[in-house]
């Protein structure tokens, strides 16, 4: 199991049952949609330039950012990358943590793992268990951004999961007394001028 995912086991056991993301495959396809969303779980925050999230995100038809600056305020954050002032909206509204008069706190990583969950079964394609159930890389990432950004990643990515055939109970017996920071994991990509394939560190 990658050094991240155990050191914040506890967090993630509780969300992932608590959101029903309790199989394997339903496991393996979170984790290795959220690998690529989060840059192998080193990243929490969107690096993008005020003008290019401002290009990019402000007058983008589904994320609901009416303010000025809202493009780069609701910049993605956390695991999954929540983006846009609607989907910050939807999960204050669910969860009463002020994600959008405070958008730092979804990068604060109990909230980005709960986030992630949360929004895992509440994705504008609906359920997204439903559609790892059917072992469907396209469908999920269609679910997570909208498109097809990053397939060949999610592919590999879930693909290294499922091999690691993680379960909740796995996760239940490394569970640690305290939360930390996001940390480099133990695998990453490499590129080889062709193709990125994983390895061990």
């Amino acid at each position: 199991m990658v050094n991240f995912i155990s050191i914040n086991s506890g967090s993630f056991f509780n969300s992932l049952k608590k959101y029903g993301i309790t199989s394997p495959l339903r496991i393996a396809h979170f984790f290795g949609q959220l690998a690529v969303e989060s840059a192998n779980f080193t990243a929490n925050v969107e690096k993008i330039s005020y003008a290019l999230a401002q290009k990019k995100y402000q007058n983008h038809r589904w994320l609901g950012n009416k303010k000025e600056g809202d493009g780069y305020r609701f910049r993605g954050r956390g695991l999954i990358q929540l983006t846009g002032r609607y989907n910050y909206q939807r999960y204050k509204d669910y969860s009463g943590v002020d994600v959008v008069n405070h958008p730092e706190l979804a990068a604060e990583l109990i909230n980005s793992i709960d986030i992630a969950c949360w929004y895992w079964v509440n994705s504008p394609n609906g359920n997204l268990n439903k559609l790892a159930d059917k072992d469907s890389v396209l469908a999920v990432t269609e679910g997570v951004n909208g498109g097809h950004n990053g397939l060949p990643e999610r592919k590999k990515a879930t693909a290294y999961f499922k091999a690691q055939n993680i379960t909740l109970e796995e996760l239940k017996k490394k569970v640690k007394p305290a939360v930390f920071n996001v940390k480099p994991t133990v695998w990453s990509w490499f590129n080889n001028g062709n193709n990125n394939i994983f390895y061990k560190k």
